[in-house]
């Protein structure tokens, strides 16, 4: 008889004794380690198999990291975001980060990305092309992080309310014609229409370099 799961089973405790120090997001790193986010502003690694316990911490923002999503093609990389701050040592952004450097002191970015509000999240899409970013301002913003250092390449001034997005960007299509999304209320009929069924993001507020967007 196979074994049932116990329910409420927990795999992982931050410290209560530490200000700041709960959680905000975690993802799956492989089947046996999580990426966890914490008020802290750092990300820990949580290798399930030999402890309930960051075996090692990743320093990415100075304040709480609202989301974490590792690449999707490529495990080294990860993508925090961060909904406060306002000086150069505390910024409203963005940043890639590659696991091998991470959680060395004093880390540096792949890539960082600010923005003029808050986050509220970034993700990836689902090869990893693009980076989907939803800010405090209620625009959408798309990068290709093929480069480091572009501004979006779309921006779309709708409110953020309005639009659901799965926390695997499932409904961010980076394929070949490029980015597209569709509303939550346009379900498709069969699952295996959802791409064709995917209607392209339109751009009436395309910015550039001259623009005020602010990219590190």
């Amino acid at each position: 008889m196979q074994e049932k799961t116990p329910k409420n089973t927990q795999i992982y405790s931050s410290d209560p004794d530490i200000f700041r120090s709960h959680t905000t997001w975690h993802c799956q790193l492989d089947n046996n380690v999580l990426l966890v986010a914490h008020g802290t502003g750092q990300v820990g690694v949580v290798d399930l198999r030999d402890s309930k316990k960051p075996t090692r911490w990743c320093k990415c923002h100075d304040r709480s990291v609202r989301t974490v999503q590792r690449h999707p093609l490529d495990e080294r990389y990860f993508v925090t975001s961060s909904a406060v701050g306002q000086s150069d040592m505390c910024r409203r952004e963005a940043r890639v980060w590659d696991l091998r450097t991470a959680t060395k002191p004093s880390p540096k970015p792949v890539c960082h990305l600010a923005h003029p509000k808050g986050l509220t999240s970034a993700f990836y899409s689902p090869r990893g092309s693009y980076l989907l970013t939803t800010c405090n301002d209620d625009r959408l913003r798309v990068y290709d992080v093929s480069s480091t250092n572009r501004p979006p390449e779309r921006e779309l001034s709708e409110i953020i309310s309005n639009w659901e997005f799965a926390s695997d960007m499932s409904d961010i299509n980076d394929g070949d014609d490029g980015v597209s999304s569709r509303s939550s209320d346009q379900e498709p009929e069969h699952e295996d229409d959802v791409d064709n069924n995917m209607t392209q993001i339109q751009d009436p507020t395309m910015h550039d370099t001259n623009t005020g967007t602010n990219n590190a």
